[in-house]
């Protein structure tokens, strides 16, 4: 009877959560392109293309600076409130885009 307990609760354990098993991806409506030096409105990510991977400095929603590593590649990075790339300190090549879910 023991062991039957146990398979049960292992059996349990072991099937995927409704939750868990299904990855969230935000929905976006707009996207603004960004020219270094040229501040867009801040968004509510970043979607970044990189031929080459290196330094990204970004220039955040209150004028802070990140400097962000990027790889050569596609990624969205969501939560990143974004105006604007400073070419200064900038070793990456990369098309950023910020993203807007309103």
């Amino acid at each position: 009877m023991r062991l039957v307990r146990t398979l049960a609760l292992a059996c349990a354990l072991l099937a995927p959560l409704p939750a868990l098993a299904q990855s969230v991806v935000p929905a976006y409506r707009s996207a603004a392109p960004i020219t270094p030096g040229t501040p867009v409105s801040s968004g509510d990510g970043v979607a970044l293309a990189c031929s080459v991977g290196g330094t990204l400095r970004l220039v955040m929603h209150d004028g802070s600076l990140l400097d962000f590593y990027a790889q050569q590649g596609t990624a969205i990075v969501d939560n990143l409130a974004v105006k604007d790339v400073s070419a200064a300190g900038t070793s990456a090549t990369c098309s950023v885009t910020v993203l807007r879910r309103g």
